[in-house]
């Protein structure tokens, strides 16, 4: 245990830093503060600029993108001129140099360089058909990847919006189960009073607490599903959900018919369809190299440097190359069966994707209308459910009715408002995703 005592000299230390501090007060008092600004609502746009900078689905596509842009600008390079430098020595025996030289006892042959020559090849493709179609591969694969990531940003841009729209509805519900709270707690009140003054029995006051708890009970459930709602905002936008979330308005939903033609130009069937023709093009240059000839350019220019001259120093030729392939070792043909059966592949996801695509824009063109009816019937719904809960409560203030009337009444106006909170959310995201799976989503 610690001592209590103190020393002067410590307790002259505090007395020093006291005053330091007092003068020194006006200096730092007067610092103007810099508050960090801190973002009290988002749009729906601002959230999904803010999920493209940590969406790691787009930045992989844009990978691809890299990749295949690398492989069309490899495809060009084969197209362009090739130089080289060519350097050789030659070892021989020279003219005029005696073949043998006499050492002693012993006769041995001198062996001298006798040219060294340098110089540069140049061969320029003048026609290799399988160039041209690896070109118009690489070219393609280009626009599929472009196409990849829209309909990467596509899909990012639909989830966004669907928990956008989630913890909008959640939040709502937690309003309205606070208010369910406060009518509950009220009706409480008013069984005791009635109670205490012998108007109503004591199954009043035990149905009222009833249902104080099951409203209680539904607000506790609503604010854990606006966190879990929150928690996925915050997962796509690396932002947690601000306090005020600002939905705009509802864009036009396009007609069915609309729709299904929209659709079949979506861009993931546009990918399925570039990747065909990727397929088709590979096949292509493939073959090339089995059936077709090639013709080639070849110059060269060489520097001939002799121990004897006996020689032009400087040498230029150019010819013409024809090849004409006929046999590669097998190889080449099964490398054309796998890029038909890629193509194949390709045409048959194209055909499922397209059957697919119908299959979800008329799906979602019946949620879109199931949910524009639903908002029709609720309106009248929660308008009925509000008038009969203000007639009962009044009835049971004035002694005319039973609690369990006013239960009911009050069950069935908190289950209107939910219901019109969920449905007019409903509309909102239905109609979003016919735009989505018809490809025509933006924001």
């Amino acid at each position: 245990m610690g001592s209590r005592y103190r020393s002067p000299v410590s307790r002259l230390g505090r007395c020093f830093l006291l005053v330091t501090g007092l003068l020194a007060a006006p200096a730092w008092a007067d610092v103007p503060r810099v508050d960090v600004p801190i973002a009290d609502s988002m749009s729906l746009a601002d959230a999904y600029r803010a999920a493209l900078q940590v969406a790691e689905q787009v930045q992989s596509a844009e990978v691809n993108l890299d990749t295949a842009r690398s492989r069309y600008k490899q495809a060009l390079t084969q197209m362009g001129p090739q130089i080289s430098l060519l350097s050789s020595g030659t070892v021989g025996n020279p003219a005029g140099v005696p073949v043998n030289a006499t050492t002693g006892p012993m006769t041995v042959p001198i062996q001298r360089l006798a040219v060294v020559s340098v110089g540069a090849q140049i061969s320029q493709p003048l026609f290799r058909y399988e160039l041209f179609a690896s070109r118009d591969a690489g070219r393609i694969g280009v626009e599929a990847s472009e196409k990849a990531i829209l309909r990467v940003r596509e899909q990012l841009m639909m989830d966004v919006t669907a928990s956008f729209i989630a913890v909008l509805r959640t939040r709502q519900q937690i309003q309205l189960a606070e208010s369910a709270v406060t009518r509950a707690e009220a009706q409480v009140n008013w069984a005791k009073t009635r109670v205490k003054a012998g108007a109503s029995l004591k199954t009043a006051e035990l149905l009222a607490t009833v249902e104080f708890s099951r409203a209680r009970l539904a607000l506790v459930s609503a604010q854990a599903e606006a966190r879990s709602q929150e928690a996925t905002f915050e997962l796509l936008t690396g932002r947690p959900a601000p306090r005020a979330l600002v939905l705009p308005s509802t864009p036009a939903a396009p007609e069915l018919l609309e729709a299904i033609d929209h659709g079949g130009s979506r861009s993931d069937a546009r990918v399925l369809q570039l990747q065909l023709d990727q397929a088709l093009a590979t096949e292509r240059s493939l073959k090339a190299r089995i059936f077709w000839p090639t013709l080639d350019l070849v110059g060269s220019v060489t520097y001939n440097a002799y121990m004897n001259p006996s020689g032009p120093a400087y040498v230029a030729n150019g010819r013409l190359a024809l090849t004409v392939p006929l046999f590669q070792g097998g190889s080449e043909f099964s490398l054309v069966t796998q890029a038909r059966l890629r193509g194949q592949i390709a045409k048959l996801q194209l055909s499922l994707l397209r059957r697919q695509i119908s299959d979800d824009v008329r799906r979602a063109a019946i949620r879109l209308d199931a949910a524009r009816k639903s908002v029709e019937v609720i309106e009248h719904q929660h308008e009925a459910a509000a008038q009969n809960y203000a007639l009962v409560a009044s009835q049971f203030r004035l002694g005319a009715a039973t609690f369990l009337e006013v239960a009911i009444a009050q069950g069935a106006l908190t289950d209107a408002e939910n219901l019109k909170v969920v449905i007019s959310y409903e509309q909102q995201l239905a109609t979003y995703q016919l735009l989505f799976v018809s490809g025509g989503l933006r924001l």
